[in-house]
């Protein structure tokens, strides 16, 4: 049964090797052949990503024409990488900004499109939502917001828009939506990384975006999340 892969552009557009490597890890895990489409924009809150999403809906109703009504059902795997710019953007644009019950409602309402939008291209879809990789930063000297007291107040910030979709995940009844927790230095690819003397490796020179290995890390780390809640 073919599947298809929906991602956000974190691990396609600034290491494309890093993603084929996450796909080809997911294919072999499930043993199916697995396609990758790269849907968003570097900036975007989850408000600004339907007119994106529409346009990828799009293209499979032109997949379909051409495949005709004999081409079996299949299944598209939606990771949804979000929150950091959205609270960004509720600071920066305070009050008119959307908090934390407006960027849960934003996400759930994308979510439910995703579905219904889905179920029209009889394709089964399961969102998942990771948690953003912030403890990892902190084993990294290069991490901007590892000095105290702004280490702790960023965490905190993350891990209150972390926290709503945590929250939608547990209300999904239809067990569709599913949250990652963030990789932590006890991971299995991160521990891996520390003792392999890696450690001070997983931030870009920018200071907050994960470098090539951070970003090869955390791809791995949500394929094996995917693949031990599919069992």
């Amino acid at each position: 049964m073919p599947q298809l892969l929906l991602g956000t552009p974190c691990l396609s557009l600034a290491y494309p090797r890093t993603h084929s490597i996450f796909i080809r890890s997911l294919s072999l895990a499930l043993n199916s052949k697995m396609e990758w489409y790269s849907v968003g924009k570097v900036g975007a809150t989850v408000n600004e990503l339907d007119p994106l999403l529409e346009k990828f809906f799009q293209s499979l109703e032109s997949n379909d024409r051409h495949q005709g009504d004999h081409e079996q059902d299949g299944e598209l795997i939606v990771i949804l990488v979000c929150g950091l710019n959205d609270w960004k953007d509720a600071f920066i644009n305070f009050p008119r900004g959307f908090g934390l019950l407006g960027f849960r409602n934003n996400l759930q309402q994308t979510i439910t499109k995703i579905h219904a939008k889905s179920a029209a291209h009889r394709l089964r879809s399961t969102v998942y939502l990771p948690a953003l990789p912030i403890k990892i930063g902190f084993l990294d000297e290069n991490f901007g917001p590892k000095m105290k007291p702004l280490g702790y107040i960023f965490e905190f910030i993350c891990y209150l828009w972390d926290n709503q979709k945590q929250i939608i995940a547990s209300e999904c009844k239809e067990k569709n939506v599913v949250f990652i927790e963030e990789p932590t230095a006890e991971s299995e690819y991160i521990d891996a990384a520390v003792k392999a003397n890696t450690k001070g490796k997983f931030i870009s020179d920018d200071g907050v975006h994960p470098s090539r290995r951070g970003y090869f890390y955390y791809a791995m780390h949500l394929s094996d999340r995917i693949i031990h809640s599919r069992r």
